[in-house]
């Protein structure tokens, strides 16, 4: 089951550009992020991000899981200050 911190995760690393840079703002190993991504992509039986060696892109589902994924979190923020 999926929580909130896995659209966290996600979002971070989509909006950081990558694992690397994801990993230096949050102070989450890279180890970390990749392995909670494989356990996302393995949860929903899709790839999320296409990753080689020097370029991270968003697959056509991780495109459509990213916008709902910010419409969540955006969602859950409105609902804890409510």
């Amino acid at each position: 089951m999926l929580d909130l911190n896995d659209f966290r995760t996600f979002v971070q690393v989509v909006d950081s550009g990558g694992l690397t840079a994801a990993s230096r703002s949050t102070g989450v190993a890279k180890s970390t992020l990749s392995h909670r991504l494989q356990q996302l992509e393995a949860a929903l039986g899709v790839r999320l991000i296409n990753r080689t060696s020097r370029v991270q892109t968003l697959t056509e589902a991780g495109t459509l899981f990213y916008r709902h994924a910010l419409v969540m979190l955006q969602n859950a923020d409105i609902a804890e200050n409510a």
